[in-house]
């Protein structure tokens, strides 16, 4: 055992230390931080966690797993996920029973999770069910304690008749329900029915929410509105006794005639096909949206790619590739679609990289309707017709429609023009047509697409017409005869203002170059898309519409578009929480159903199971910052003891510290803090900010030559830290 000096300064304040002197031991793997241990200061991070609780369990370092169950987890690792927005919650996939707005690290890296971490292809993922409890949204109450605008609904040739009054005994919401007595009568089909005028709205929602009181009769319960025209209804069991939330999407019904207009909804009718006579009752008729729940993962400095799975009742689905949307594939515990909910996609998507506190753009993507949404981009010299041009675009062709619904088009003159479009009937695929001096070139791709499926269409034009399906070369197969218009803008989605040829699905990344772009170029384009480490390319880009919240070009040729009607399909921006801890982080966000108060570990319309993956780079290098503040986690003013120790959990060491003045505010205590570690838990970057000294006293480096892993008086201090902290109590080197 012993301590020796390794040298000392006094003006340096921003110290950047890279590895430890001895490279040949190896890199540190712990930080102690010495603080108030039994009020639980800094967590994770002071002296008595430099020992390990278990050979699985580490503190002291941002990609460690500390024991929660004694109270000492690391706050804010890498992995740690918490919910950003009120009255929703996290179930760790294993203990459904344990809820919070946030699972700590040591949840995430466990098997309560399904942790799984492949250090060799960088990734790691985990499991949770992510709950929204809030009973209502953005909700629109149709009916609550005005039983008067009811009356009796009487259908079908039956044994039974309805009486309806007001109860304020059983009682949901409010002061009073509508009660519905059951008799013997000639009618099969039972229960209330309301007229509006004028009609009711609710096309901006998404669901029809009701509080029912059930018999348990065995009877089909059916809830149908109409617009005088046409109608729908859906349909389920009177098999539940007492009050119950029913939760009904809107544009998903069990049975309709026709289309009803849900901006003009005349009509709602509440009834049971009668099995038994009796009571049942109704309370609060609500239209509400989805609720966009965002949820924060920490994670290393430099991500590939995120991606999200949802549990369909038997297997995982990815709803989410990196900033790709699918929502045929994000299902609720009840078995819901989110496709079922909103067709157009939106409700769901994933931020770049951010940093704690920074405003982010969601990684977004351009839902059109199939009706009248476009995008219209200026004339400009740089997008007209040339020689050699490459066109790419992200598209997820939605439901089949008549004609050539076009991806994009423009039109320079009637001897230079070009377009790129999707025939969406039976035939399903791809086509291009390019107008250069006069001389027509016209393809298809030879591929028949689904849909509901994203496909990366690359369209490269050099005296003939080349299509890339997916980033692969496909044989072409003819074309189909599109015919050409004089608007001179660059269009997309749309043939034609305001409803020729429209195009309905998703688009995103759409790019136009000046010149073909190679087979290799154009693979490394669409392997992008799932690994944001791969290079640009750039060279030759004219325009550049990422589609992330805005109709931007960011090629530099300032060909900015203007959206008609199209939807994004996640909000176009959001903010990072400003909590300490790892420096990146990502956001999610979902939309999620009302609450239906059936939650379980299996059902409940109003949660999701999801898996979580994530891809990184660099060993997966992660910073963790502190800060100058006394809060209890990361608070520096926590520090209770003049020195600073790094050291690696191994026999040989090394244990190096650096011994501060003292641990006044603005004279002793470091101002900021940062470790970085890669995915083996190795340190390779400590920063240190300390404060300007004005009697320029020195700060000293040493090591200790004791052994790291011994603690031989089994108060659960090691003893190199034990050593290090007792000569800096008697003053270490002055």
């Amino acid at each position: 055992m012993g301590l020796r000096r390794y040298g000392f300064w006094k003006e340096v304040q921003n110290l950047t230390i890279y590895r430890n002197p001895d490279p040949s031991k190896g890199r540190w793997t712990r930080l102690v931080l010495p603080a108030d241990y039994a009020n639980g200061k800094l967590a994770g991070w002071n002296q008595r966690h430099a020992k390990d609780q278990s050979s699985t369990q580490f503190g002291c370092n941002p990609w460690g797993r500390s024991d929660f169950l004694a109270g000492d987890a690391l706050l804010y690792g890498v992995g740690y996920i918490e919910v950003l927005d009120p009255q929703a919650t996290l179930h760790p996939i294993g203990d459904y029973s344990s809820e919070d707005s946030f699972l700590w690290d040591s949840w995430v890296k466990s098997s309560v999770c399904n942790w799984s971490h492949d250090k060799q292809n960088q990734r790691f993922g985990f499991e949770f069910i992510l709950d929204n409890e809030a009973e209502e949204n953005a909700a629109s109450v149709v009916y609550d304690d005005d039983e008067a605008i009811w009356s009796p609904y009487q259908a079908g040739s039956g044994s039974f008749s309805v009486y309806l009054s007001e109860e304020t005994s059983i009682v949901k919401k409010g002061s009073s329900s509508l009660k519905a007595s059951i008799s013997n009568g000639s009618y099969s089909d039972v229960g209330a029915s309301v007229s509006f005028s004028p009609a009711q709205n609710w096309r901006g929602k998404d669901f029809l929410c009701l509080w029912l009181y059930g018999m348990g009769s065995g009877g089909i319960w059916r809830v149908q509105i109409g617009d005088g025209v046409n109608w729908c209804r859906w349909s389920f069991s009177d098999d539940f006794s007492g009050w119950r939330r029913v939760i009904l999407p809107l544009k998903a019904p069990s049975e309709s005639s026709g289309s009803v207009n849900l901006a003009a909804v005349s009509n709602l009718s509440v009834y049971i096909t009668a099995a038994s006579t009796g009571a049942w009752y109704l309370d609060r008729v609500a239209v509400d949206e989805l609720r966009l729940v965002r949820c924060e993962v920490r994670v290393p400095d430099e991500i590939r790619s995120v991606d999200l799975y949802s549990w369909d009742g038997s297997s995982y689905q990815k709803f989410l590739e990196n900033g790709l949307p699918s929502s045929n594939k994000l299902f609720f515990l009840s078995g819901l679609k989110m496709s079922d909910v909103r067709g157009d996609g939106s409700g769901l998507g994933s931020t770049y990289l951010g940093s704690r506190g920074e405003q982010v753009k969601y990684r977004n993507a351009l839902s059109f309707d199939g009706v009248d949404d476009y995008v219209a981009v200026s004339d400009s010299t740089s997008l007209r017709t040339s020689d050699q041009m490459t066109l790419a675009a992200w598209v997820y062709p939605r439901s089949p429609t008549t004609g050539n619904p076009r991806i994009l088009r423009k039109w320079d003159d009637s001897n230079n023009s070009y377009q790129l479009y999707s025939k969406g009937a039976s035939a399903t695929s791809f086509g291009a047509k390019f107008i250069r001096n006069g001389v027509s070139y016209e393809n298809q791709a030879n591929i028949i697409f689904e849909f509901s499926k994203w496909y990366h269409v690359t369209v490269v034009f050099n005296a003939g017409i080349s299509f890339y399906i997916n980033g692969t070369l496909v044989p072409n197969k003819g074309g189909m005869g599109a015919g050409t218009d004089t608007n001179p803008n660059l269009l997309i989605g749309i043939y034609n203002p305001p409803n020729t040829s429209p195009f309905n699905g998703i688009i995103d990344g759409l790019r136009i170059y000046n010149r073909a772009l190679s087979a290799s170029e154009i693979q490394q384009l669409y392997l992008r898309r799932f690994d944001d480490t791969i290079p640009d390319v750039r060279s030759g880009l004219v325009l550049d519409l990422p589609l992330d919240g805005d109709a931007l070009d960011y090629s530099g040729y300032g060909n900015h578009g203007t959206i008609y009607g199209a939807k994004w399909v996640a909000p176009t921006s959001t903010q990072l929480s400003g909590k300490h801890g790892c420096r990146k982080r990502i956001v999610f966000v979902l939309g999620m159903p009302p609450e239906d108060y059936r939650d379980s570990a299996s059902g409940g319309v109003s949660q999701a199971k999801i898996k979580l993956e994530v891809k990184y780079a660099n060993d997966g290098e992660a910073t963790y910052e502190f800060e100058d503040s006394d809060n209890q986690y990361y608070g520096l003013r926590n520090i209770s003891k003049k020195y600073l120790l790094l050291f690696r959990k191994d026999s040989q060491g090394p244990v190096d510290f650096i011994q501060l003045k003292n641990t006044s505010v603005g004279d002793g205590l470091p101002t900021y803090l940062a470790v970085k570690a890669d995915h083996s838990e190795e340190i390779k970057e400590v920063q240190i900010t300390l404060p300007s000294l004005a009697d320029q006293s020195r700060k000293h480096w040493g090591q200790s030559t004791s052994d790291p892993t011994q603690d031989q008086d089994g108060d659960s201090i090691l003893d190199a830290v034990e050593e290090v902290e007792g000569f800096v109590d008697q003053g270490g080197w002055g």
